[in-house]
This record gives structure tokens, sequence and C-alpha cells, in this order.
């Protein structure tokens, strides 16, 4: 461009307009474009210089409490078991537990604890769980489940500071924020108000499962009035504002339908009446019927006369209730349990199992909501 300049500044040419300034006073218009020229050079250069790396700030997502995980891992807000296709016979207690609630709700009043209790093997997690399945559209914000292990074979109860430290990792709060000490009773203290702070203003479903006690769950009760707390419990629990559901035996005719439904075999196959009669041997418990269909169910060459005849002929009968990893024994032998039947208390796991030409055990009355 310079040399074009140069070249028609010299010409003997006259440039036409405002261009004829420039071949007049062709010096200066040489220093202003390289003026122009060092301006843009130094610009350019400051542009292409390397940025400072500023590390982004970023707020790590909780981590589970034992820490062996880093932080950035998922919340835990939808933690209910699976649901299962062997819940039977529970329509009344359903259909009162979900219009209590519903009803609690219309009217803006607390939701109460609700406290399913009943005998081993009833199917209280069961009847639990599938309320929770049921429900869940009522609680957006989160549904929780904790196994507090009160009456679990081999196994402590969890302590409320446990189970605290588990709540408030699942639902959003960093690992290293969750209080800690040497003195329990402060720390249990401090994580529950913590919880309950978490919680304030949020509509979510607590099922507190296998609890031993009151004092157990106290400290896990949400503050907030949205939130639902189910309880699971062999024992009768005192709470204050609590509504009972308790879960008995199921009807005869029922314990047959559960039993021909698990077992996987075409109704017109199975002999009615020995079913009715395995049924009975499992005192019509839910437990006892979902391990013998079980059995029958993984051994296709046997029959329902097969099964009651090994049954009968047992010399360990418990050993019968077996199916896998699952069994009887370990439901009903827990060394904290103290439910009482027929005013006596049973520390003998077999004691549960009725003999094989005994009435099947009845239900106790039950206690619908108060």
């Amino acid at each position: 461009m310079l040399v074009g300049l140069v070249t028609n500044a010299v010409s003997e040419s006259q440039w036409p307009g405002w261009l004829g300034w420039l071949q007049d006073h062709a010096w200066l218009s040489f220093a202003a474009l390289g003026a122009a020229m060092v301006g843009l050079s130094v610009l350019l250069a400051a542009l292409s210089r390397p940025a400072v790396h500023r590390p982004e700030h970023r707020t790590p997502l909780p981590g589970p409490v034992d820490g062996t995980q880093p932080p950035g891992a998922a919340l835990v807000l939808r933690s209910l078991p699976r649901d299962t296709a062997a819940f039977t016979d529970r329509g009344a207690e359903l259909d009162a537990l979900v219009r209590s609630v519903r009803e609690s709700q219309g009217n803006g009043t607390v939701l109460p604890v609700h406290v399913i209790d009943g005998m081993p093997g009833v199917g209280k997690t069961t009847f639990a769980v599938h309320a929770g399945h049921v429900l869940s559209e009522c609680f957006p914000d989160g549904q929780l489940f904790v196994n507090l292990n009160g009456h679990t074979t081999g196994r402590a109860p969890v302590q409320a500071t446990e189970a605290l430290a588990s709540l408030l990792a699942a639902t959003g709060v960093p690992t290293q924020q969750i209080p800690v000490g040497d003195d329990e009773g402060a720390v249990t203290e401090a994580r529950a108000a913590m919880w309950r702070s978490h919680l304030a203003g949020r509509r979510a479903l607590l099922i507190l499962d296998n609890a031993v006690s009151y004092r157990q769950l106290e400290p896990l009760l949400p503050g907030g009035r949205d939130c639902l707390v189910l309880v699971t419990s062999r024992r009768r629990l005192a709470a204050y504002e609590e509504v009972v559901v308790s879960v008995d035996a199921l009807p005869p005719e029922h314990a047959a339908d559960l039993f021909v439904r698990l077992s996987g075999r075409p109704p017109e196959s199975l002999d009615r009446v020995v079913i009715r009669e395995l049924a009975a041997q499992c005192g019509h418990l839910p437990l006892g019927i979902s391990l013998l269909a079980a059995r029958l169910r993984h051994h296709p060459s046997w029959s329902v006369r097969d099964l009651r005849s090994r049954l009968v002929a047992a010399s360990n009968r418990l050993g019968e209730f077996r199916a896998g990893e699952r069994g009887v024994a370990a439901t009903l032998s827990s060394p904290t349990e103290t439910w009482k039947r027929g005013g006596s208390t049973s520390s003998d796991a077999s004691a549960a199992i009725p003999e094989p030409t005994s009435m099947p055990i009845q239900g106790r009355r039950s206690r619908r909501f108060r």
C-alpha cells in the first residue's frame, strides 16, 4: 500500500476529489498510515497473549457417608425397594392409609407418623414399600428407605446417629459438613437438627423399616408438616400423633391364592385341598407361603403332595421353609424378638410354625386407624 501511495504521489497525473489532498500531502499521509499500523500491531499483540487460567469453582455434590468415593456422586432421593407382585389382600389397610394421608394433605394438617406392626413374616415391609410406591406422586421431593435392623439376626440395630449421617448424605449434604464428635448425644442432636432443617418446606416420604423402639427412630422424624413417615416394627411403638396399622395373617383362601400365584404352576394342576394345608402350615403368613411356593417352583418334578410329605416328615421343619438364601428361621430367631402371641412369649423360632395337626395361627385382632 505504501509503495502504491509513493508511486502515485510522484506521478504527474492529478488524483480526483479528496485523494488530491493526499497527493499534495504525501509525507503526512505516510506518517498517519504508519501510526495506524503501529497501533494495530500493539492491539493484536495484546489480544494474542495467553489468558490467565482461573480455576472454575464448583460446589461438590455429596459422596457416601464413609467417604470411600469422591465427591460428585448423584443424590439418592428415590431409594424405595422394588415393589412386589406378591402383594395381596391388603386392600382395606392400604385404602385407609392412603385416605388418611390425602385427608391430612387436603386439610393442611400435620401428617402423622404411620406405624405398621405385626408378627414376623406377616408382610409389614412389603406393605410399607407398596404403600410408598402408591403414594410416591404425593411426595415429589424424595422417597427414602432406611433399614434400621431392629430385628435382623447377626446385626446390631442401627443407631440414630448413623442413620442420620446416611440420610443427610443421600439428600445432598457434603460428607465434610455432617457433624462429628466424641459426644454421641451431641452429635445425634446436631445431625437431627440439620436433617430437620434440610427437609423444611419439602414433601418427602420416609420409610423406617424394622424399628426396635421409638427412641431409635425419634431423631429421624422430619420437623415439617408435609413429610410422611411410615414405620414398620414387630413391637407396638408408642409415638405421639401416630396412626397404627396392624397387618395380620392372610385369610385362608387368600393365602392359598398367593401360594398358587407364586408357585408358577397352572391353577388347575394343583390340588387345592393340599395347598390349603400347606398354607395352614405356614400360619397363613406371606413369608412362609412365598418360601414354600418358591421351593415348588424350583423343583418342577415335585407335586404339592411331595412338598407336603417333605414338610411333615422333616425333623427340622424350619429347614424346609427356605429358598436360596432366604429362610424363616433367620426371621423368627432374632435375639431381640419379644413378640407375644396368646399371652406367652416365645423364644423358640419353631414355635411360630404350627405342628402338622395344629390349627393355623390366627392373626391378632386388627387395630385399625385410630
